[in-house]
């Protein structure tokens, strides 16, 4: 195998390490924002049926 070919392997295997890397580190991030946003609507609704159980009463 000549130098060349062997530095272009190596080169192309660093940048599909570096590409699986990046890929399961957005993969993660997506879980954890779906994650944040289920929980912020989660308190969001959590919060109205405290104000219309509120409103209810006054009324």
């Amino acid at each position: 195998m000549t130098p060349g070919s062997s530095l272009a392997l190596l080169i192309l295997g660093i940048m599909s390490l570096v590409g699986l890397v990046f890929w399961f580190f957005k993969s993660q991030i997506n879980k954890y924002v779906s994650a944040l946003l289920a929980y912020k609507r989660r308190l969001t609704d959590t919060e109205q049926a405290a104000e219309d159980s509120t409103a209810a009463t006054s009324s």
